[in-house]
């Protein structure tokens, strides 16, 4: 299959991302990507012109290192190029001039360009609300951003537990996980009491619910027993038992 370039009778576009997101828009159902190669020309701190090329251009990397993963690539030299250029004019518009249309590869689904599977900036706000549920997956995130895409959503569930890990790490800033939780249980005002090592980690954490405080109050005769029996996502055993009678409180882990 050819690889076709832009048509030579695009229109003017009003900005540069217009005209990228054109090129773009052009490439996808070709079998290709294009990225921003290199800004020039600039006036006052702008560039003025943009050039584009594949997503395929540039050369493999080979490394000599030993015990090192082979990760793949597209990398061909493509040497596919198409400029981007404001005009001179009061409508400061910007024309698209391919320079040179060829490429030296065969089409590709577009799924396989990151470029494609990019999240909005809408659909990164949503990962953000609900990656904040610790019970939900990448895998149900990922769905749930499917059911409300308008158009066919290429992202993967890695793309997904990726960006999970990286709103993560901005949640947690410069604290450790346990030192977050710790700080989030103090702030929502729930009573917790744990143990830590030298390592910061926890050798036992318990947690008292308002629901189940109020009414162990009310009812101090009672014995009231909960056990929890599961496992984390690195397939470890969680069990947790805790039971009151009277003043007397027993907790088993």
């Amino acid at each position: 299959m050819q690889l076709l370039p832009p048509p030579d009778n695009m229109p003017l576009f009003p900005s540069l991302h217009d005209a990228v997101k054109a090129l773009e828009h052009h490439a996808r159902p070709q079998g290709y990507a294009v990225i921003k190669y290199k800004p020039s020309n600039y006036r006052g701190g702008k560039p003025r012109r943009m050039d584009i090329a594949c997503a395929c251009g540039g050369r493999k990397y080979h490394t000599i290192a030993t015990g090192l993963r082979k990760a793949g690539t597209r990398k061909t030299a493509c040497p596919f190029r198409v400029k981007v250029v404001q005009l001179d004019d009061d409508n400061g518009l910007w024309r698209v001039v391919v320079m040179r249309p060829d490429h030296n590869h065969d089409a590709y689904n577009p799924g396989a360009f990151p470029e494609y599977r990019r999240l909005s900036e809408a659909q990164v706000r949503q990962v953000e609300m609900l990656s904040a549920d610790a019970g939900i997956t990448a895998r149900q995130i990922l769905l749930a951003l499917r059911a409300q895409s308008p158009r066919r959503l290429l992202a993967t569930e890695q793309d997904i537990a990726n960006l999970c890990a990286r709103l993560h790490r901005l949640r947690l800033g410069a604290h450790t996980s346990t030192q977050a939780l710790v700080a989030r249980l103090d702030a929502e005002g729930t009573f917790h009491k744990e143990k830590l090592n030298a390592e910061d980690q926890f050798e036992y954490q318990f947690i008292g619910l308002d629901d189940g405080l109020k009414l162990v109050s009310r009812h101090p005769q009672l014995l009231m027993a909960d056990v929890t029996n599961n496992t984390n996502k690195y397939g470890l055993n969680l069990l947790l038992r805790a039971a009151r009678r009277r003043s007397r409180v027993y907790l088993v882990f």
